[in-house]
């Protein structure tokens, strides 16, 4: 099925043209270094099927980066049974033992000394995911349904909570709702029309965005909570009133 709007703004998605990081180097890299090895320096035979399934994977992973982990498992043992050839095979005579325990010993002491503390995966969670926003919500079970940026949806699902979105863009565009998400977050003119569509109570949203400015100018919404990385808004009802919870989160130490 075609999904052209997951296709345009999902980044899983994209081809190697718009794509500049170390993943598409080394893709990049390897394919290139592997067709000059096999072809001028020390040219291997490999049967059909190695060659056919090789191709289809660099084909793949070059129009879309998602299927860069297709071709790992498809390069690797051809990698392997080329780097054979030019690595000594196996000699148990020149083993040495001692040098071994030693650095067996000293990559253990190394997993355990940068093995995060709990309170270092704790400053993680709340720098990353709306934690605290989140208990904001539990205790008011009455704000929903509620609206929420993407890239939250998952740790949102996790917790337990219900989500507008998540990060499985390709089972919300058939019903239109990622389409929906789109004009919601970009200030579409109907956005507000969109909100009362799907009976949206409440919207928790990164601190810096657009649609949070939006919401600050808007007497309908109250900015019922807010830290350094989320804000919750609230459609006013009547008299029903939130009070105003300001959590802000301390900078992390700097080492």
């Amino acid at each position: 099925m075609l999904q052209p709007l997951n296709l345009a703004n999902n980044s899983e998605w994209f081809s190697l043209t718009f794509v500049h990081d170390l993943r598409v180097t080394m893709f990049l890299s390897l394919v290139l270094l592997f067709a000059l090895a096999n072809s001028v320096l020390l040219p291997a035979v490999y049967r059909l099927e190695e060659i056919v399934l090789l191709l289809l994977a660099v084909f793949e992973g070059s129009q879309h980066v998602r299927f860069l982990l297709l071709f790992v498992p498809v390069f690797a043992p051809l990698l392997a049974t080329s780097l054979a050839r030019w690595i000594p095979g196996y000699q148990p005579t020149k083993d040495k033992y001692a040098l071994n325990a030693v650095l067996i010993t000293l990559t253990l002491a190394g997993l355990a000394l940068l093995f995060p503390a709990r309170r270092d995966l704790e400053r993680m969670l709340v720098e990353k995911v709306p934690e605290r926003a989140l208990q904001f919500l539990r205790q008011h079970p009455g704000v929903a349904p509620t609206f929420n940026e993407l890239d939250w949806g998952g740790y949102l699902l996790w917790s337990g909570q219900k989500v507008f979105i998540d990060g499985r863009i390709d089972a919300y565009e058939p019903g239109g709702a990622f389409s929906d998400y789109l004009r919601i977050t970009s200030l579409d003119p109907n956005t507000l029309f969109l909100l009362q569509k799907y009976g949206v109570k409440a919207c928790l949203l990164k601190r810096d965005s657009p649609l949070g400015t939006f919401f600050r100018v808007l007497p309908d919404w109250q900015e019922v909570y807010s830290d350094i990385l989320s804000t919750v808004f609230v459609r006013r009802n009547g008299a029903t009133k939130y009070p105003v919870a300001t959590t802000p989160i301390p900078a992390p130490a700097r080492p």
